[in-house]
């Protein structure tokens, strides 16, 4: 091995010390409680906060009501990305084949917890960033050409689409999505 090729490896690993590497794992404390970050799969350079409650499941007596503030005593570590909203309203006898047949083969949980947000930046040591606020679409599908029915809804923030990993890597600054 030649001296060239050692200093070469030397100054790659010292100048690998000055790099900015994000806090992966790092704790924020909300208002709901803490939250615990991890390193995105895709984009390990950022840290995402997955699932994160702002209110009580809207579920029994809080089903129509007014979200009710999550508050937590133990620091919350969301992992995998939550379950998907369910919505099939005015659901037709064949809208209901389609998801006894179909929806049941979908690996993606489903939840009517729907009040959560997530949350990606590339470095939390910094204090302020501009903030994307990242509201997905959905759809109304045209029935009889004559009303809007609601149909099945796209769109969810376990799409990968509506992820904010790869904007928060491209740019510096925290991207929000909610449930």
């Amino acid at each position: 091995m030649s001296i060239e090729y050692m200093l070469a490896i030397t100054q790659l690993l010292i100048s690998l010390l000055f790099v900015p590497i994000p806090v992966i794992g790092s704790t924020v404390n909300t208002t709901s409680g803490l939250v615990i970050g991890h390193a995105s799969t895709s984009r390990p350079s950022v840290v995402e906060y997955l699932g994160i409650p702002y209110a009580n499941v809207p579920v029994g007596n809080l089903r129509f009501a007014p979200p009710v503030k999550f508050i937590s005593d133990t620091p919350f570590e969301p992992r995998i990305f939550p379950s998907k909203s369910v919505h099939y309203p005015n659901g037709t006898a064949l809208q209901q084949i389609i998801i006894a047949n179909f929806a049941s083969q979908n690996v993606m949980s489903q939840s009517e917890d729907c009040l959560e947000l997530n949350v990606w930046a590339k470095d939390t040591s910094r204090k302020k960033k501009p903030v994307l606020l990242w509201i997905h679409g959905g759809l109304i599908n045209r029935v009889n050409g004559s009303r809007d029915v609601l149909g099945f809804s796209l769109g969810s923030t376990n799409n990968p689409f509506y992820q904010g990993q790869y904007i928060a890597d491209k740019e510096d600054i925290i991207v929000v999505s909610m449930k």
